[in-house]
C-alpha cells in the first residue's frame, strides 16, 4: 500500500506487482474493507514516504487494517525516501528488499519511539508500556518484554524486570485469564460479497462471448 501514483509505478518496475495507492495518507476505513476484500493473502504491507507525515499516517493505517482482519506489515525505509526514489537510487532489488523486510505493527511503532527518547528517560517506558498494551498478539508482546526487560534502568535483574514490564502493560491491558488476546484472521476479517455490479463485470470478463 503505497501513498501515490508515482509509487505504485516505481513498485511495479522494482517487481512488486500487487502495488497499490491510497493517494495520499488519507486512508479511509472503505479503502480498508476493499483491501480485505481482494487480498488473496488476507495480508498488506504498508509502504508509506519515510518522512514525519508518512510514518504517522503508517501506524493510523495499520490500526484499520489490522482491525478488518488482514495481517500487516510497515516497510522500514531509509530516511526520507519513498518508493520512487529508492528504486532510481538503490534499484529494484532495495525496493524488494523493504517489502521482504516488513515490520509488525508494534515493531514498527517500537523503532520510532527508538528515534525521539532513550531508556534512561521515563517518557520512554511509559510509551513502551502503551505500545506494548495495544499489540495484539501475547506471543510478540512477550518477546518484546523480554527483548526490553535488560535496558530498564530502575531493575538490574532483567526477571525482574520483566515482571516490571508486565505490570506496567497489564495496566494499559488488563488480560483475562482463559481468553486469545488475538482473534483469527478468519473471525476478525469482515464477511463482505461482491456488489452486483461487480459480479456482472466479472462474469463479462470470464464469458466474453
Amino acid at each position: 500500500l503505497c501513498e501515490g501514483y508515482l509509487d505504485v509505478i516505481a513498485c511495479h518496475r522494482a517487481g512488486v506487482a500487487t502495488a497499490v495507492a491510497s493517494l495520499g495518507t488519507s486512508l479511509s476505513e472503505e479503502h480498508a474493507r476493499l483491501l480485505a476484500r481482494w487480498s488473496r493473502s488476507g495480508s498488506a504491507t504498508i509502504l508509506y514516504d519515510a518522512d514525519a507525515a508518512g510514518e504517522k499516517a503508517a501506524t493510523r493505517a495499520a490500526e484499520m487494517l489490522t482491525a478488518v482482519g488482514l495481517d500487516v506489515k510497515v516497510a522500514h525505509m531509509p530516511a526520507g525516501q519513498d518508493p520512487d526514489t529508492l528504486l532510481k537510487e538503490a534499484g529494484a532489488g532495495a525496493v524488494q528488499q523493504v517489502v521482504k523486510d516488513g515490520l509488525t505493527p508494534t515493531e514498527f511503532r517500537l523503532r520510532q519511539l527508538d528515534t525521539r527518547l532513550k531508556p534512561e528517560d521515563d517518557a520512554y517506558w511509559a510509551q513502551v508500556a502503551e505500545i506494548l498494551a495495544a499489540c495484539p498478539n501475547a506471543l510478540e508482546r512477550a518477546r518484546h518484554i523480554q527483548h526490553l526487560a535488560p535496558k530498564y534502568p530502575a531493575l538490574r535483574d532483567p526477571v525482574e524486570a520483566g515482571r516490571a514490564l508486565r505490570a506496567m502493560v497489564g495496566k494499559h491491558h488488563p488480560v483475562t485469564p482463559g481468553r486469545p488476546s488475538l482473534p483469527t484472521a478468519t473471525d476478525a476479517r469482515p464477511k463482505i460479497g461482491m456488489k452486483s455490479a461487480e459480479v456482472l463485470i466479472f462474469r463479462a470478463l470470464l464469458n466474453p462471448t
